[in-house]
């Protein structure tokens, strides 16, 4: 009978760290998902109006697209700004109404910003490209796991190249 109880203990506890594991990396790709297709609308700008797809700030991802074709981004959903809330590890997402939870469990969030040659840059205006990283972890500690406190981990990098700025 005990033999029976661990084995069924195990099992159980195997596939709770299976199913953490599954929806970690779910948790990754639909934010990067959902991150990558924004940020390749960034600039988009139909009436040529001189909208800056991305502006550099170091603490959020801010884009802007004119995506109703009326020539400015100031309507809903056409400025966003992606950023991370370390104190709750969530990937927040604000489109003019407040921040609203993108991903959970989210340890890092970092993204770099591009020039046509692939060297990083400073400068808004020679944004080209944004290399974004995600790193997210599984929502309980496994005890017999020993690294990052017991939480295992996933990073996605994706380096975006909008197709509308600089054109």
């Amino acid at each position: 009978m005990g033999a029976l109880a661990m084995s069924f203990t195990s099992q159980l506890r195997t596939h709770r760290q299976q199913e953490d594991v599954s929806e970690m990396h779910q948790n990754a790709r639909a934010a990067m998902a959902l991150l990558t297709r924004e940020v390749r609308m960034a600039g988009y700008d139909p009436k040529g109006t001189g909208i800056a797809g991305i502006s550099y700030e170091p603490i959020a991802l801010r884009i802007a697209a004119d995506l109703n074709g009326d020539g400015d981004a100031t309507d809903a959903n056409e400025r966003l700004a992606y950023a991370h809330d370390a104190a709750t590890r969530r990937l927040t997402r604000d489109t003019g109404g407040g921040r609203q939870s993108v991903a959970e469990d989210v340890e890092r969030f970092a993204f770099a910003y591009r020039d046509a040659n692939g060297v990083e840059t400073l400068a808004g205006p020679d944004i080209r490209q944004v290399q974004v990283r995600i790193t997210v972890r599984a929502a309980h500690a496994d005890p017999r796991y020993a690294e990052n406190g017991g939480y295992r981990t996933h990073t996605l990098t994706s380096l975006i190249t909008p197709p509308n700025l600089g054109l």
